[in-house]
C-alpha cells in the first residue's frame, strides 16, 4: 500500500518537472552554441586562461588564440582575486577572511554582442589561525584553485545558456 501511494505522489511530480522545462546542468555542450571561439584575456598570463581553453576543447569547441573572421570572440575583460577581512577575534586579530574571485566575460561576433559583458563572482570564507599561518597560506592556495575550477564551470554554463544572435 505504501508503495502505491508513493507512486501516485511521484508520477504527477515527475510530469510537472518534465513539463516545466527542468533539465540537469551540463546537458548541452558549449559546442552546440559556439562550435569555434577565439579566447582572449586582458591579462594573457592569467592562470584561468589555459584551464578555460582546455575545458572548452574538451567540450568540443575549436579554440584559437588569434582573431578569425566570422568566429565569435570570448573576452575575459577583467579578472580580480582579492581577500577581505571578515572577522576579528577577542584580541583584535584576524580570525576569518573572505576570498573573492570575479571575472567579467563577454562574447562578440563582429559588432554584435552574442553574450553581453557580465561579471561572475565567487566567494569563499576561511578561518585564519595566527599559530598556523603556513597552513592558512596553503588553505588559501587550495581555495584559489577550487575557485578557478568553479569559475571555468560557471563560464561554460553561461556559454551553454546563451543564444546566438542572428
Amino acid at each position: 500500500m505504501r508503495n502505491v501511494a508513493a507512486r501516485l505522489f511521484l508520477l504527477p511530480l515527475l510530469a510537472l518537472l518534465a513539463g516545466c522545462g527542468f533539465a540537469l546542468r551540463g546537458g548541452t555542450p558549449v559546442s552546440a552554441q559556439f562550435p569555434a571561439l577565439t579566447v582572449v584575456a586582458a591579462d594573457p598570463a592569467s592562470p584561468l586562461l589555459p584551464e578555460l581553453k582546455r575545458a572548452l576543447t574538451q567540450d568540443g569547441v575549436a579554440v584559437s588564440d588569434t582573431d578569425v573572421d566570422g568566429q565569435p570572440v570570448l573576452t575575459l575583460s577583467a579578472e580580480d582575486l582579492g581577500r577581505e577581512i571578515l572577522s576579528y577575534d577577542e584580541r583584535a586579530r584576524v580570525s576569518e577572511y573572505l576570498l573573492r574571485y570575479q571575472v567579467e566575460i563577454g562574447v562578440k561576433l563582429g559588432d554584435t554582442e552574442q553574450l553581453p559583458v557580465s561579471p561572475i563572482l565567487l566567494q569563499r570564507e576561511y578561518g585564519f589561525d595566527e599559530q598556523a599561518a603556513l597552513g592558512a597560506a596553503q588553505e588559501e592556495a587550495v581555495l584559489t584553485g577550487e575557485l578557478r575550477r568553479e569559475m571555468v564551470e560557471r563560464i561554460l554554463e553561461r556559454l551553454r545558456r546563451s543564444r546566438l544572435a542572428p
